[in-house]
């Protein structure tokens, strides 16, 4: 299992900088090549302390057992659950105006990072239009894009060409779907099995260039730091930075990536990648924190902080997915 655990470590920080703008990644690169314990033998965790959860989308319905169709995508809850003990949180949140539901996954270890699993329902829209052209999309994995072990490993390798749904979607009908839910749009052309986006866990970075002791201290010295290279979502608004009613929970992002995908025929789709998210959670009582000096007490660390997620926050940061 520990084999697993590092397996999905190391493959997540590969997809982790493959998913980010080369901006982005000159961020990362300066966050983590300060972030050390002092001691060699914690070297091999410092790729995935930084990772406070990584986010999945996909469509309601699509994973029911015995159904064929279920073969064709991979069950990311279900398989994170079995394969690297991940559990239920047990916890729901609802986006009414976007037709969406989410809730997260435990993580076994504290330092691995939490999973939040959003899905669309997209007959709540009444739109027989848009649910025939997600239905047809749906379809295309029927053709033999590969299922079972073969598209597993294709999510382990997080290969987007893999995942796409536009294959038999044209221009016209992916346009119509994006007036509809950007949601949905950064489905069909991404695929339900790829990570829609990364946080990064800023209450545990060491490095003193982001070092930061506060919700508050991030909103001020982070978002200055990434609004020089990134564009920010919500800037436009000014409403960069969410914080939870609890004020406990400190997030913001930035917009995704354009991204260009080619349906079968060739026509070009103009659509959103992945994104960064970055993500402070305070002590859930004051005066619990104590002197980080190795893996264990960081991990004692997080469990004294704010868990979970906030609606009104994942709602605001579900408007990353713009061009």
């Amino acid at each position: 299992m520990q084999k697993l655990f590092q397996r999905y470590r190391e493959q997540q920080q590969q997809s982790l900088e493959s998913h980010a703008s080369t901006r982005i990644k000159d961020v990362l690169k300066e966050i983590q090549k300060e972030e050390e314990f002092g001691d060699e033998e914690e070297e091999d965790v410092l790729e995935a302390i930084l990772l406070d959860h990584v986010a999945f989308r996909t469509f309601k319905g699509l994973h029911h057992d015995g159904d064929e169709k279920h073969h064709q995508f991979v069950n990311v809850k279900q398989m994170l659950m079995e394969k690297l003990r991940y559990r239920e949180s047990g916890e729901t949140l609802v986006f009414p105006k976007k037709k969406l539901k989410a809730t997260w996954l435990k993580p076994p270890t504290p330092l691995m990072p939490r999973v939040f699993l959003s899905e669309i329902d997209i007959e709540a829209f009444e739109d027989e239009r848009m649910s025939a052209i997600v239905r047809k999309a749906i379809s295309s994995r029927e053709g033999g894009k590969g299922k079972g072990a073969v598209l597993e490993d294709d999510f382990w390798e997080q290969k987007r060409d893999r995942f796409s749904l536009c294959e038999n979607v044209s221009k016209d009908e992916y346009e119509y779907i994006a007036e509809k839910s950007e949601y949905a749009a950064w489905l069909l052309i991404n695929g339900p099995e790829f990570v829609n986006h990364f946080a990064l866990a800023m209450h545990r970075c060491r490095s003193e260039a982001f070092r930061v002791s506060s919700g508050e201290e991030m909103s001020r010295k982070i978002v200055e730091r990434i609004a020089k290279i990134a564009k920010l979502n919500g800037e436009e608004e000014n409403r960069v930075m969410n914080v939870s009613e609890d004020r406990k929970l400190w997030q913001f992002s930035t917009v995704s990536d354009e991204l260009i995908a080619v349906n079968g025929t060739g026509e070009k789709l103009k659509g959103c990648g992945a994104y960064i998210e970055f993500a402070y959670r305070e002590y859930i009582s004051k005066g619990e924190g104590i002197e980080i000096e190795s893996r264990k007490n960081l991990e004692e660390d997080e469990s004294k902080r704010r868990d979970g997620f906030e609606v009104a926050n994942a709602d605001a940061i579900f408007e990353s997915t713009k061009v």
